[in-house]
């Protein structure tokens, strides 16, 4: 694996000093997507109240199965969770 790939891909071998972070973030994130899509805009807006890293909140989104998506052409990017990741409840709720 090149360390360019190593780079990109450093959110699915989170680190024991992210894990708290990371798991912060999507216990954050998950009842705000749960509720339907948001603009980038507001997520980044309300992480940034809640302390939490932009790109703390982007691999939060991946870990939970989120991804952004453009309304229109042109338009602004939204945070969805896909529709089979909404469907799944999480550990915690198992």
């Amino acid at each position: 694996m090149s360390r360019h790939k190593d780079a990109r891909h450093s959110w699915r071998r989170v680190g024991s000093t992210e894990a708290p972070f990371l798991e912060a973030a999507i216990a954050w994130l998950e009842p705000i997507l749960a509720a339907g899509p948001i603009p980038t805009a507001e997520v980044m807006r309300r992480a940034a109240e809640a302390g939490i890293a932009a790109r703390t909140a982007y691999r939060a989104l991946h870990a939970l199965g989120g991804r952004t998506r453009r309304r229109g052409y042109g338009g602004p990017y939204f945070w969805e969770l896909r529709p089979q990741a909404a469907a799944q409840p999480s550990e915690g709720t198992r």
